[in-house]
């Protein structure tokens, strides 16, 4: 028996640094960041029997502003 499982999520990150030296009161820093993060996912669940269990899948993540794309494929056995 198999299960069959999809998903995606998507955000959105805003992060802004402002350092300043305490003492004197100047800016050391500061620097706006922002990117969208969108990212896919599935897994693959196949029974073979009641104590064995396999399981596949993998993700796929996008992030802009830095231009990055990542996969991470899975796969596991249980018994």
């Amino acid at each position: 028996r198999h299960e069959r499982r999809f998903g995606v999520e998507g955000s959105q990150i805003a992060v802004n640094y402002d350092g300043r030296y305490a003492d004197v009161g100047t800016q050391a820093i500061d620097l706006d960041q922002s990117a969208r993060v969108g990212a896919a996912h599935w897994d693959d669940i196949w029974r073979i029997s009641p104590k064995w269990q396999l399981r596949w899948g993998g993700r796929v993540e996008h992030v802009t502003g830095q231009r990055w794309t990542g996969v991470s494929p899975r796969v596991a056995a249980k018994y």
